[in-house]
């Protein structure tokens, strides 16, 4: 069964059905390869032509990737694309009958190639946006997830400051908010006064330290 999806301009994207197209590709890849060599080995091709092809044939078994290697499966089908690209332009710069002949030694029609070169792309892209969903989903959740930890972190947070206020204000005695003040004079035992209980202290007599009179 094709699985569609549609994108937010509205375009149908048929991804099963671009997926699925890369096993009749794949089905001629060993072909790709054998008319690859034999264009490379035909001096009836220009020199820079057989240069381009032989890049093209280096970079598909080459580990470095136009398209990142985070990109799963897209980061290896573009080796495939660079390679089938490299094969039709050769093919077209060589004259009829040679570009026929090879392609009838390997079984493969241009129209094959074409076909199969459009399904590639289709594969890449379809791929490249499912992970670009993939990685937005993601991100989105990332997201949510924060939101939701820095929500409990500020309210765990504010619980344990109140907690903490609450067990400062039982530690400070009641009396202790106007602050220390020192004793008045008044109110020393030597001068009388109010105790702390509110009692009457009488004064204590002073005596008389000096030397009795001589006679």
């Amino acid at each position: 069964m094709l699985v569609t999806r549609f994108g937010e301009e509205g375009r149908e994207v048929r991804t099963g059905a671009d997926l699925a197209g890369m096993k009749q590709v794949l089905t001629r890849l060993p072909a790709y390869g054998r008319l690859a060599w034999a264009l490379w080995r035909d001096r009836r091709l220009a020199a820079g032509d057989r240069a381009v092809l032989l890049l093209a044939v280096a970079y598909s078994v080459s580990p470095v990737d136009l398209i990142p290697g985070f990109l799963p499966v897209a980061g290896q089908v573009d080796d495939l694309l660079v390679l089938l690209s490299g094969i039709r332009r050769a093919l077209r710069h060589l004259p009829p009958a040679a570009r026929n002949e090879h392609l009838r030694t390997v079984g493969v029609t241009l129209d094959d190639l074409d076909a199969d070169h459009r399904r590639v792309q289709a594969a890449i892209a379809a791929l490249a946006g499912r992970t670009a969903r993939l990685g937005g989903r993601l991100a989105l959740a990332g997201l949510r997830l924060g939101r939701r930890a820095a929500l409990f972190g500020l309210r765990t947070g504010g619980r344990i400051a109140r907690a903490g206020l609450r067990a400062v204000a039982r530690a400070v005695p009641r009396g202790a908010a106007g602050g220390w003040r020192p004793r008045s004079s008044a109110h020393s035992p030597e001068h009388g006064g109010e105790d702390r209980v509110g009692h009457v202290r009488p004064a204590h007599p002073h005596h008389d330290h000096d030397p009795p009179a001589r006679p």
